[in-house]
């Protein structure tokens, strides 16, 4: 999960200075119909956090 990601960097001290979770483009999405659906789950984050 997400929140256990960003919880365990927040307990070990780390400050979240930037999250996005990146999703597909239109282009792609017209080519594979199925990846629509990681416009509401996606399957990466990307955690910028520093110490």
């Amino acid at each position: 999960m997400f929140s256990t990601i960003v919880n365990t960097l927040s307990d070990n001290g780390f400050r979240i200075v930037k999250m996005v979770e990146p999703y597909p483009t239109e282009e792609l999405v017209r080519k594979y119909p199925d990846y629509y659906d990681l416009y509401h789950k996606p399957d990466f984050l990307f955690v910028k956090s520093i110490k």
